[in-house]
């Protein structure tokens, strides 16, 4: 075990691009993307989409869909057409390899919580995947009306974990929206590069996490599950 975290007893994940690959749902969007923006005088290709959203991935807290249509030459309101224009189909997604193994091991160790910008419903999807049961405590944006990176939504997990922060770690793959609230919170960090989002580079200290793994089997031995 990385002994920077033997003292954490509480793990916090992050769901996209953590736990799931959501590659097949963001592919899919982007064709409808393209075509939504087609139909507002923008003719673009899949690459030229999949580079300008990745892009704002790296950069963008939230509206990510919105600041790459506006980046390829279209208003805000067109964007938000485009966005309306457009669904993402949570169906595509599946657990990374080892995602499912991992976390029943880390659960023998550890108390465990999900901390993630998610749609509505998120506590039966992670029932359909057959891994609620290793989530003492679940907050999903779209069922609490809190979302990353507001300091709240972690807040309300140290509150609900009654463990102080220092004996937490937040496990999640964006530097904006994972790493710096976390860390400013005082909980450890561990970033998974893993999905789209693997190429951003931290651009401060801020966030620079406590360990990185390239991928979510990867923590098993980090953490010693």
């Amino acid at each position: 075990m990385n002994q920077i975290f033997k003292d954490v007893r509480w793990l916090f994940f992050d769901v996209g691009s953590t736990l799931m690959d959501e590659t097949a749902a963001h592919e899919a969007r982007g064709l409808q993307v393209v075509n939504a923006m087609a139909d507002l005088g923008v003719s673009i290709t899949s690459d030229e989409w999949a580079a300008a959203y990745e892009d704002a991935f790296s950069w963008a807290l939230n509206r990510m869909l919105e600041h790459a249509v506006m980046k390829l030459g279209l208003t805000e309101s067109d964007a938000d057409v485009a966005r309306s224009k457009t669904s993402f189909d949570r169906s595509l997604e599946v657990p990374y390899p080892h995602a499912l193994e991992t976390v029943s091991a880390l659960a023998r160790h550890y108390s465990a919580g999900i901390i993630a910008n998610q749609d509505p419903g998120m506590v039966e999807r992670l029932r359909v995947l057959g891994i609620d049961q290793y989530f003492d405590i679940v907050l999903g944006s779209g069922d609490i009306g809190l979302s990353k990176p507001n300091p709240e939504i972690f807040r309300r997990a140290l509150l609900l974990s009654g463990c102080p922060p220092k004996q937490t770690a937040m496990i999640g793959d964006r530097t904006g929206n994972d790493i710096i609230p976390a860390k400013t919170l005082g909980m450890k960090t561990i970033r998974v590069r893993q999905g789209f989002t693997h190429s951003i580079e931290p651009t401060s200290q801020p966030e620079r996490p406590d360990a990185e793994v390239k991928a979510i089997a990867d923590l098993a031995g980090l953490l010693g599950g």
